[in-house]
C-alpha cells in the first residue's frame, strides 16, 4: 500500500470514529449542551418550589433559561420545556410557578430519558396527588415535591425517569 493510500485510509477511519449519528428519535449528547448544568438549573427551581419559595423559583429560572437554548430533540417538547421555564421566570404566583414547571418537567424528562448520559445521578419522582404533570427530577434524596412544598413535602414516589 503506498504512503498516500495509507493516509488516505487512516484519516477516514479516524473521520468515521469523530462522526456519530443519533438513531431516529433520539439527540445525540454533544447536541444537548451541558447535561449537568441543565439539570441542576432546573433542580434548584425544583428545590425552590419545594421550600414554597417563588421568588427563589423565579430567580433559579431566570438563571436556567441561557442554558436552554441550546436544546435539540423533538421540536415541539422542546418549545414547551422552554416556554414552561420561561412562565416560572415571569411569575412570583407559587400556583402558577407549580403548573409552568410541571411542564417544564414534562419537557425534560422526555428528553433525557431518550439520552442514558443525561441520566446519571439523576433520580425521578411522581406524586399522583397533583392535579398537573406528576413527574420531577431531582438530583438528591430525600424526595422534596415541588407541586406541593410543605403541605406535603414527601408526598410520591421514585419512579423510572420515563415520560
Amino acid at each position: 500500500m503506498s504512503k498516500w493510500m495509507a493516509g488516505f485510509a487512516s484519516a477516514v477511519v479516524a473521520a468515521a470514529m469523530v462522526t456519530t449519528v443519533a438513531a431516529p428519535g433520539q439527540v445525540a449528547a454533544a447536541e444537548q449542551g451541558d447535561w449537568p448544568k441543565i439539570i441542576k438549573s432546573y433542580d434548584a427551581v425544583r428545590e425552590a418550589l419545594s421550600k414554597d419559595d417563588a421568588a427563589a423559583a423565579q430567580k433559579a429560572a431566570k438563571a436556567a433559561e441561557p442554558g436552554l437554548k441550546g436544546l435539540h430533540g423533538d421540536a415541539a417538547t422542546v418549545k414547551a420545556l422552554q416556554a414552561a421555564a420561561a412562565k416560572v421566570a415571569g411569575t412570583a404566583d407559587l400556583k402558577l410557578s407549580r403548573m409552568a414547571f410541571g411542564e417544564w418537567s414534562r419537557g425534560l424528562i422526555t428528553l433525557v430519558a431518550a439520552e442514558p448520559q443525561a441520566q446519571k445521578g439523576v433520580l425521578a419522582f411522581q406524586c399522583t396527588m397533583t392535579k398537573t404533570y406528576q413527574k420531577w427530577l431531582q438530583l438528591a434524596e430525600p424526595l422534596a415535591n415541588p407541586y406541593w412544598g410543605s403541605q406535603m413535602l414527601r408526598c410520591g414516589n421514585k419512579v423510572a425517569i420515563a415520560p
